[in-house]
């Protein structure tokens, strides 16, 4: 874990039981796993981290990251935001794309806005990932978390967060 810069990995707690305490836990709200660094598993002693190369990694889903739409500021039609996408696109993923969505505008008066003004209100560019391209890195959790939950404080956990990787799911 001290080799991680992030610093994502933290040691896990009881939550997973007495045999995995004090074990490597991503926690991406901390900190999201950086594209280029693979110095976790070059280092683990017991292997549960494998030392992949740079490449490697870059293409090694552990997860997925999931966007809840009804916290998501842009889902909700609330206000636009690219968080999770800028810092997906930074980091050479590529696994967000932002999608036009219909938001439901109500009755407007007639006059109080110009047909192009109501087009405008009437939709909203919002996030999506594509879990064929999601490494579950966490950056686009962390970077919401950041800003939505810790500065602004208008939600309680970040509106896109990663899950865990199961055998029953891709």
């Amino acid at each position: 874990m001290r080799a991680c810069p992030g610093p994502v990995l933290h040691p896990a707690g009881l939550q997973a039981g007495l045999d995995s305490l004090w074990t490597p836990v991503a926690i991406p709200t901390w900190a999201g796993c950086h594209q280029d660094c693979n110095f976790c598993g070059q280092v683990c002693p017991t292997g549960a981290i494998q030392p992949l190369p740079i490449e490697e990694k870059r293409k090694t889903a552990m997860g997925l990251a999931v966007v809840d739409t009804t916290t998501c500021r842009p889902h909700a039609g609330i206000e636009d935001c690219r968080l999770c996408f800028d810092e997906c696109e930074a980091a050479g993923y590529h696994a967000i794309e932002m999608r036009l969505i219909d938001l439901d505008v109500g009755d407007i008066p007639p006059g109080a806005m110009s047909p192009d003004d109501m087009e405008a209100a009437a939709s909203i560019e919002a996030p999506f990932v594509k879990a064929d391209a999601c490494v579950s890195c966490g950056l686009c959790e962390y970077r919401c978390n950041a800003k939505w939950v810790l500065h602004r404080k208008v939600v309680d956990a970040p509106p896109i967060a990663v899950v865990a990787k199961h055998a029953d799911r891709p």
